[in-house]
């Protein structure tokens, strides 16, 4: 990271429990060639790997450090990778993050970029945090409030947050090639013994409660039970991992499902799916949607969050109003039926992520933000 030149250093903050959507936001905003001075502070406990995070920023030339997920070692490091630099950006990518930009606010001058990538109101903490972060968005020294859809705009404004501070923009991804259907599938039949010539139903995700994997499990029950042919796959890992194994295995799934934990090469699980399944309780802009579409995967997801402003439903995807297994279990069953409406929507949805959500699109809005040759 070169230092005294006219760019800020630019640093992503963000606590991390692996690699999920946050963290790909961040991977994807470190593959544009023309960053500079950009660094990726990552704060974990020890259980949690960065190592997945970590793999897809250094191969852009972006320094990636992995650090103690504590207020003290953030501001320490901070200090540090700021040291000969005029100026300085931070970038948050969460609550406590949000904190930590401003709290270093009162030891060196910098800029403080935040990006809201959703709310989650699991509980009374997550509520307090919930509001920690609007007040301090709107009272604190932050310059600008990246929103990844418009209820997110919406709130943050309501709250009384300045509209000049806030950014209406969605996630984006890079460009990337769209791969080869049937190698695809080969290649995950080969990897993961996932049988050839039968559907692949996929949930990709963290396995936690916002995400609602449990539901999921529900969905393939329903489907199971009309006969259908189709095989589930759940990729990702998280707390509730072991309870939705338990469930497989009380509703007598086991075999029905095959759990591949975290999947590195997802491109490739995606381009092989015929569906991405998603039963989010809330969502923000998720990044596997996005990844689905440029691969010509259709989504079939719960009506929430910023899924709706993705997604219009028939066309490019499918929206579920309810909680309903079996809502989702017909909609997938009558999709998975209808080969020549499956085509239409992966081509729809391929379409949609190239013209509406290529990274590249927005590299000059972030280079506003940041004050940089971004």
């Amino acid at each position: 990271m070169a230092g005294g030149g006219e760019d800020p250093c630019i640093i992503h903050l963000i606590c991390s429990s692996g690699f999920y959507g946050a963290e790909r936001v961040v991977s994807s905003l470190c593959q544009n060639p023309s960053a500079t001075n950009m660094v990726v502070l990552c704060l974990s406990n020890p259980n949690n790997p960065t190592s997945s995070f970590e793999n897809a920023v250094v191969p852009y030339g972006v320094q990636f450090i992995s650090s103690k997920n504590s207020v003290i070692q953030a501001i320490k490091d901070l200090s540090e990778l700021t040291v000969g630099h005029k100026a300085a950006v931070i970038h948050a990518h969460g609550y406590k993050e949000v904190f930590i930009a401003c709290l270093f606010q009162l030891f060196r001058k910098c800029r403080v970029i935040v990006t809201q990538h959703g709310f989650t109101a699991r509980n009374f903490k997550s509520k307090c945090y919930n509001w920690v972060n609007l007040a301090l968005c709107r009272w604190g020294k932050v310059d600008n409030v990246i929103c990844v859809t418009r209820t997110i705009f919406h709130r943050y404004h309501d709250f009384g947050v300045p509209k000049q501070r806030l950014t209406l923009l969605p996630n984006g991804i890079p460009n990337a090639a769209r791969l080869d259907k049937s190698s695809a599938r080969a290649q995950v039949a080969a990897r993961y013994s996932v049988p050839l010539g039968i559907p692949i139903v996929l949930y990709a995700g963290r396995l936690s409660d916002e995400k609602d994997p449990l539901l999921f499990a529900d969905v393939v029950r329903e489907m199971a039970a009309t006969k259908a042919e189709f095989c589930a796959v759940i990729a990702g890992e998280g707390p509730l991992e072991r309870k939705v194994a338990e469930k497989l295995d009380e509703l007598v799934l086991t075999g029905r499902v095959k759990m591949l934990g975290f999947v590195e090469d997802i491109d490739t699980l995606l381009a092989a799916a015929n569906t991405l399944l998603l039963t989010s309780k809330t969502e923000g802009t998720p990044m596997i949607v996005l990844e689905a579409m440029a691969q010509g995967c259709p989504v079939i997801a719960s009506k929430v969050g910023g899924l709706p402003e993705i997604i219009k439903s028939n066309q490019d995807g499918l929206l579920v109003d309810s909680r309903n297994a079996t809502e989702y279990s017909t909609h997938c069953i009558e999709l998975l039926s209808d080969t020549k409406r499956l085509e239409a929507i992966s081509k729809n949805a391929y379409r949609k992520v190239q013209e509406e959500y290529a990274l590249t699109k927005q590299y000059p809005v972030y280079q506003r933000l940041y004050g940089s040759s971004l």
